[in-house]
């Protein structure tokens, strides 16, 4: 864990801020190329999740969904 805080501690202080995406597998019929995961707006803010969606969206072209089907 000290090793991902040091990196997003660089991230940081280059960028001006930081954001940890915890990605994981997941099968082709989960309705989505990408499910972001927030267990039910409990687990982030919601700024961060819109800036996530934000980012993913309008660079990556991906089908992206939130806490469905999950």
């Amino acid at each position: 864990w000290d090793t991902v805080e040091r990196a997003m501690e660089r991230a940081r202080a280059q960028f001006g801020r930081c954001c940890l995406l915890d990605a994981h597998s997941m099968p082709s019929v989960a309705g989505g190329d990408i499910v972001l995961g927030t267990l039910d707006g409990s687990s982030c803010r919601p700024e961060v999740l819109e800036c996530a969606l934000e980012l993913l969206r309008s660079r990556t072209g991906l089908r992206i969904s939130v806490d469905r089907p999950y």
